[in-house]
């Protein structure tokens, strides 16, 4: 770090020194997994030898960056990550670029989603969303039950924290499809994303409902954002989103940003969902429903998009979207009819998503 932080002579071109934005950098990630008093036991480190190396200027300097970075020293810095650290909004860098990826990938091949069905029932569609939405994340009911469960208001008996699951989703649905405002701010839109999230596990009081995980979270290999860096790259992450040229863009975007920050200790899948529609709702086009049938197709479209692949993604959610718009939704027993002959309450393994494509036609979006 001391000589890192040395100038470097010579030609520009070809610096032997990495510099201050780059010090700063790492010792933003060093801070960031920080979990007893390592960086402190840094500083000193770096204090015993300094005079020795004839680095003591240098050693100022990383002193000073190390107190912004902890937040005891106001201090002027270079590095973008190291400036949202010292003012208390850490952001994950690497997830950000994976944003900006989906995000080209998305400028050149804009998500296709067509407009909502006028004669859908709303409640109806709310309910093949919430029964779909549950079952992707293993809470396995026959769509009857789950009909009654919602229609009734009443928890099936012995399986009461599961009914509720079902109970809370539908209610965060049914709110965001009646009030489809977009946030105005990314504050905002983690308020909001916390206002559903509360609703869609408000039965599991021991997962902390609404509130931002505080401890680390992961699925197979993959370590979700640091408890600490959730709040900053959430709202970084709403630049991306908003500065996408379509509303489909947009929700594709809000989708994969909450799947991959995971802000919470539980129901992120189904807060990414909700916010994926809500975005899909404010422009009037069809909330996108992944059937069971198509679940290891979403799960391999969001690891592929995990390890910097973004082509799978678009066009999984495009394919979701042409079936949940064929879907017909005017009325209970025609719904679940067509959901019987698409396949789409069967396993992936048993089954394919079959529904007739040739009848569907994509508007061109605003």
């Amino acid at each position: 770090m001391l000589e890192n932080l040395s100038a470097s002579r010579g030609d520009p071109a070809n610096k032997r020194t990495l510099g201050r934005a780059y010090v700063e950098q790492w010792l933003d990630r060093f801070i960031g997994r920080d979990v007893g008093d390592t960086t402190n036991q840094l500083r000193d480190a770096a204090r015993t030898i300094a005079e020795t190396l004839g680095l003591t200027a240098e050693f100022k300097q990383l002193d000073k960056t190390i107190g912004a970075l902890l937040g005891t020293r106001s201090v002027k810095l270079t590095s973008p990550v190291a400036i949202a650290r010292a003012a208390r909004k850490p952001y994950d860098p690497a997830r950000l670029n994976l944003f900006e990826t989906l995000a080209e990938e998305l400028q050149r091949n804009p998500l296709q989603v067509p407009p909502a069905d006028p004669r859908a029932d709303p409640l109806l569609q709310a309910f093949v969303e919430t029964y779909f939405s549950n079952y992707i994340e293993g809470t396995e009911f026959e769509i009857e039950e789950a009909h009654d469960i919602v229609v009734n208001g009443r928890p099936l008996k012995y399986r009461e924290d599961d009914s509720h699951d079902i109970l809370g989703t539908y209610q965060a649905i049914l709110k965001s499809k009646q009030v489809p405002a977009l946030p105005e701010s990314a504050e905002a839109f983690a308020k909001m994303l916390q206002d559903w999230n509360r609703q869609v596990i408000e039965s599991r009081k021991e997962k902390s409902p609404g509130e931002f995980k505080l401890e680390a979270n992961r699925a197979g290999q993959t370590v979700f954002v640091h408890p600490q860096m959730v709040v900053g790259t959430l709202i970084k992450a709403f630049e991306i989103i908003m500065s996408a040229a379509t509303p489909a863009n947009r929700a594709a975007l809000a989708s994969f940003v909450v799947s991959e920050v995971h802000p919470f200790d539980d129901g992120n899948g189904r807060t990414a969902r909700v916010a994926m529609n809500h975005f899909l709702s404010n422009a009037g086009l069809t909330r996108i429903i992944v059937p069971t049938v198509y679940r290891d197709d979403y799960i391999s479209a969001l690891k592929a998009m995990t390890n910097e692949n973004p082509v799978p993604l678009p066009r999984m959610l495009a394919r979701a979207a042409r079936f949940s718009r064929w879907l017909d939704m005017s009325a209970t027993t025609k719904c679940f009819a067509a959901l019987a002959q698409s396949n789409a309450m069967e396993r992936p393994v048993d089954a394919k998503l079959d529904f007739d494509e040739s009848k569907f036609q994509t508007a061109p979006e605003a």
